[in-house]
């Protein structure tokens, strides 16, 4: 848990969620990040509008996914 952390503490790229910090004081521990207005990518394309989300958007996601893999 704590090396993840001290992982995402270094990562530092516009597509990927940003570490805030970490809660060890007594289990659960917590890994704290900037909120996301949409929650995460699974469960927006589970819930989105269909007809917003066409193939342009899409392809729009796959590049900044991909931005943050290759980072």
């Amino acid at each position: 848990f704590l090396k993840e952390a001290a992982v995402m503490k270094e990562i530092k790229h516009p597509n990927l969620v940003q570490l805030l910090g970490v809660c060890t004081r007594e289990p659960p521990f917590y890994i704290i990040t900037e909120f996301m207005t949409y929650g995460n990518l699974l469960d927006y394309l589970r819930e989105c509008n269909r007809q917003e989300v066409n193939a342009v958007v899409l392809l729009y996601m796959a590049t900044q996914i991909s931005s943050a893999m290759e980072y």
